[in-house]
């Protein structure tokens, strides 16, 4: 705890011991996304820790969580989800284990600032991209004949994802004159082995979220440093440049043009086929099966369930021979799936707001900080539309989402709750 105090400068021992379940916490969030035998023992390492912090707060902490209980809708959707679920022991294990991961997001921002909110990540994330340099491997794709580089991970798309949040936090990191030494030069180290990383996992759609997202931190950072009143001229000046824009983007699309360039886009430039690797087909089956139950959907975690003729399918076309660990590569569409239209608009809510509390959180307080929030939300939502970050149990982007929402509640504010 003495180490912990040190590097993040806490106000109480109580903000030493959560920067320690956020780093310590994180680390075992990255073990659970393995899928080897470690998961169990990531998820043990980051419940146990936090348990340490609800022990060590007493029943302060259940009102640190619950002080803004409409965040936690979601994870009571998929709790509630049981009642009608095909799968209700599946369904119930992971909804309480979704609650935890969410209350646990929440709780992380209400005990730390995001100055050490951001410190804690940047540690445990350079650790895990020691570990992928350590014991990372190659795994041949069937879809586009390469072997991309997954790190300690299962999938390319999981190791891009870490290492995405990695270049965020560690730049955030490094240039934050705020934070102590050793953190910056953390951050530095882990932002320079995380760039080759990321481009090692060979997944276009994360390289163009970060660098979206690092520019979502810089002009946040800028907008966060300008007068009111600059912010109005430059809001007013980028309108009228856009709507030109605009209207030209109008007639092109109307004339087809516009298709032409994304097709030659998709396959020129991200290198994928027109199906996006196969999303467009899975798009196809989600669709079927929300008309089934379009409203509430078929249970939280209610498809992906061995014995389910539809995804045994799936998973046979797409050599998943472990049948396990897919999903529809598009959070909409995969929440529509399981927790229906309700929990869809509930997820995109989420993502849009995390997005807007955490721009206004930067304009009142604008840090590398507060900036870092705001890129990593904007990293979020971008990779909502092809990947699945943020509805899963003991996930990273779960954790993050969550975190982000509940730091952008209290804005402006500099505050110790302990």
């Amino acid at each position: 705890m003495v180490g912990a105090a040190i590097i993040v400068r806490p106000a109480s021992p109580y903000q030493a011991l959560a920067w320690m379940a956020v780093s310590g916490g994180s680390i075992g969030i990255i073990l659970s996304s393995t899928g080897g035998p470690l998961a169990a023992l990531g998820a043990a390492a980051f419940l146990g820790l936090w348990a340490l912090v609800i022990l060590a707060r007493g029943p302060r902490a259940w009102g640190l969580v619950t002080r803004h209980p409409g965040l936690l809708a979601l994870p009571l959707l998929a709790l509630a989800s049981v009642i009608w679920s095909a799968y209700p022991g599946a369904s119930a294990r992971a909804a309480v284990q979704l609650l935890l991961t969410a209350g646990l997001g929440v709780l992380a921002a209400r005990l730390l600032s995001p100055r050490g909110f951001v410190s804690a990540l940047v540690v445990s994330l350079a650790f895990g991209a020691l570990l992928c340099l350590a014991f990372g491997r190659y795994l041949p794709d069937p879809f586009t004949g390469t072997s991309p580089f997954v790190g300690i991970f299962a999938a390319k798309n999981s190791m891009a994802f870490f290492m995405a949040l990695l270049v965020i936090f560690g730049a955030a990191a490094a240039l934050d004159r705020g934070q102590p030494l050793p953190i910056r030069m953390v951050g530095a180290g882990a932002l320079a082995l995380a760039l080759p990383l990321l481009v090692l996992a060979r997944s276009a759609g994360a390289l163009v979220t970060t660098v979206l997202a690092l520019g979502a931190l810089l002009g946040g950072l800028l907008l966060g440093r300008m007068r009111p009143s600059e912010r109005a001229v430059l809001a007013a000046a980028l309108g009228i440049i856009a709507l030109p824009f605009l209207l030209l983007m109008a007639a092109l699309t109307v004339g087809g043009t516009v298709g032409e360039v994304a097709r030659d886009f998709i396959t020129g430039v991200l290198g994928k086929d027109l199906t996006l690797t196969g999303r467009t087909e899975l798009w196809a089956h989600a669709a079927a099966q929300i008309e089934r139950q379009p409203w509430l959907g078929l249970g939280y975690q209610g498809f992906w369930q061995q014995g389910n003729p539809w995804a045994e399918g799936l998973w046979r076309a797409f050599h998943i021979q472990s049948r396990t660990g897919f999903h529809f590569h598009n959070t909409f569409i995969d929440t529509a799936v399981t927790l229906g239209l309700v929990g869809a608009a509930m997820i995109a809510w989420l993502l849009l707001m995390g997005v807007w509390r955490s721009l206004r959180r930067v304009l009142v307080e604008p840090s590398f900080a507060t900036a870092a929030l705001l890129a990593s939300a904007t990293c979020l939502l971008a990779r909502a539309f092809v990947e699945v970050d943020t509805t899963y149990p003991f996930a990273i982007g779960t954790f993050l989402l969550f975190a982000i929402n509940s730091h952008g509640r209290d804005e402006g504010l500099t505050r110790s709750v302990a």
